[in-house]
């Protein structure tokens, strides 16, 4: 069984878009550019990169036969870069309610706050998440 590596564009542009069936992706230029079929000798399992800031590589999807994954570790990796650069306040409130699944109730006990501020806490600190996850990706 023969195998491939296959270039998948730049991760930080281009990840929070990809998806199975994905057949083309952005380039440094802007512009959009098709992905080359696998070789036509290949007929295992087709491996599709990206690079990463760094000259750093990561194996982003996994295709063989009909199948195919996008592996969902990297969009764990960039939500945690992304609580990682909030502030305190915002990433205690949604490793809170998100990671340690504590409830409005318990979460108002613990901060001191109202069950009110603490929605609004959650609501704002969910929009600064999104707009951390599309300036990564953005980049």
């Amino acid at each position: 069984m023969r195998h491939c590596l296959m270039y998948q564009g730049g991760f930080e542009r281009n990840f929070s878009n990809l998806k199975p069936g994905s057949n083309s992706f952005t380039g440094t230029d802007g512009s959009e550019h098709q992905l080359q079929e696998a070789p036509a000798n290949v007929d295992g399992a087709r491996f599709s990169y990206m690079e990463k800031a760094g000259k750093k590589f990561a194996v982003v999807r996994v295709q063989f036969g009909k199948d195919d994954v996008v592996l969902a570790n990297e969009r764990a990796t960039q939500v945690r870069g992304g609580l990682a650069r909030l502030g305190e306040l915002d990433r205690h409130t949604l490793e809170a309610f998100y990671v340690r699944g504590q409830s409005l109730s318990e979460m108002s006990e613990s901060f001191a706050a109202p069950i009110g501020t603490i929605k609004r806490r959650l609501h704002v600190a969910r929009k600064r998440l999104a707009r951390q996850l599309e300036t990564a990706s953005a980049v």
